[in-house]
């Protein structure tokens, strides 16, 4: 099977929330959320899917950029606990921890 219990974690929550697996589909979802986010803000959960989608693009500055900007105006959980993720991977530890602090205190948004 394509997926299984051994399928990294990260694949499976983009392949969940996405129903994509390979980088030409993400890349099209990077688009498609570009687009709403330009019809109308609307909310934080379109700077969200974008920043996962980025990371998982392997666009770590844009991801940063764009899940610390949602974590900051939105002060939602997921989006902190995505930046601080980004965070992490950009070997900037400190700053990944403070993100980390600030997602457990907030709302559960998931």
């Amino acid at each position: 099977a394509l997926l299984g219990k051994n399928t990294p974690l990260g694949v499976l929550l983009a392949a969940l929330l996405f129903g994509v697996l390979n980088t030409g589909a993400l890349e099209e979802a990077a688009i498609r959320e570009r687009q709403a986010i330009a019809l109308g803000p609307g909310g934080p959960q379109n700077y969200i899917r974008l920043g996962w989608i980025q990371y998982q693009l392997g666009e770590i500055e844009e991801a940063a950029a764009t899940l610390g900007g949602t974590c900051q105006r939105y002060r939602r959980q997921s989006a902190c606990a995505l930046y601080a993720a980004v965070l992490q991977r950009e070997g900037r530890e400190a700053d990944a921890l403070e993100a980390a602090q600030m997602a457990s205190e907030l709302v559960k948004d998931l």
